[in-house]
């Protein structure tokens, strides 16, 4: 795999955002979640909930995007990927479901790894209260694992940071280092070393995936809809747990079934391998305003 960096040369330094300020604006959306989820609470006179992480997700990531959106040059909404895809590719988005199976193996191959974390009482109290209980959690769960997070946090990496770094540094350095800071902004304190690596390590891969089908499909709406199913398939798994265990996954268990394993390897495989090769006939940039186009191979 190789982007076709063997063939074609970054883009000018002109375009933005370049690798410094693509860092400013991961920290800076982390930033601005924090003070916009303070600032809904102090109005509303709220406690910390999920749906009021959503709201600061919304407006913290998602206006930091807006606002760096603007120094994009034009044609923008190309350069954005604001536009459809091409239908063909929704079976390999289908067929790419399942890397939420192997990310969740990633996971239980990492805890193997050391001591499970000790989690009191205190903190588990302090969970239910944030998470809430019964439908309701349910619901708040779905609307920001499904409907906000995808859509703000593809808008600001894959839409405004990756063409600007692809654009920089080429297909594969520009994939690697967006999923990098993407999974930069998952990783929480932790009372475990494999408790914090995990969800670095899976946002990192993630971020990989999402960022070939953007490049792939030359559109935001495909890692919108896929980053969208993988919470949604996650979500389904855990809310069927009782009715469908799935011995670890959505039930108890050191690791998942090699009947569950093998055909979602294969599968996300081949369609990423499919993926793949549409990324590597893309073109890296489009060329700024005033510049002659240059040919992709």
């Amino acid at each position: 795999m190789n982007f076709g960096l063997s063939s074609q040369e970054p883009a000018t330094a002109s375009h933005f955002p370049g690798p410094f300020a693509a860092f400013v604006l991961t920290i800076g959306s982390v930033v601005a979640v924090v003070f916009a989820t303070r600032f809904v609470m102090l109005l509303f006179g709220i406690g910390p909930s999920l749906s009021l992480l959503g709201i600061g997700e919304a407006l913290g990531v998602g206006g930091m995007a807006t606002i760096a959106a603007m120094r994009v040059a034009e044609p923008q909404r190309e350069r954005l990927g604001l536009r459809g895809f091409d239908p063909s590719f929704i079976p390999w988005l289908i067929m790419l479901l399942p890397v939420m199976v192997l990310l969740s193996e990633l996971d239980n191959v990492l805890y193997s790894l050391g001591p499970p974390p000790e989690i009191s009482e205190e903190l588990l109290r302090l969970q239910r209260e944030f998470m809430g209980t019964g439908a309701l959690a349910t619901f708040q769960t779905a609307v920001v694992a499904i409907g906000i997070s995808p859509v703000v946090e593809e808008w600001l990496f894959r839409g405004v940071i990756q063409q600007g770094l692809v654009a920089h540094l080429a297909r594969v350095r520009g994939v690697l280092l967006t999923a990098g800071l993407y999974a930069i902004v998952h990783v929480a304190p932790a009372p475990s070393a494999p408790a914090t690596l995990s969800p670095f390590l899976n946002s990192l891969l993630l971020g990989v995936v999402l960022g070939t089908v953007r490049l792939a499909t030359g559109s935001l709406l495909a890692p919108i809809l896929l980053s969208a199913g993988i919470s949604a398939l996650g979500l389904i798994a855990l809310e069927t747990a009782d009715r469908f265990p799935i011995e670890g996954l959505s039930a108890p268990g050191s690791h998942t079934s090699l009947r569950l394993l093998v055909p979602s390897l294969v599968g996300v495989a081949w369609a990423f391998h499919a993926v793949t090769r549409q990324a590597n006939a893309m073109p890296v940039a489009l060329p700024l305003p005033g510049e002659e186009e240059k040919p992709v191979d």
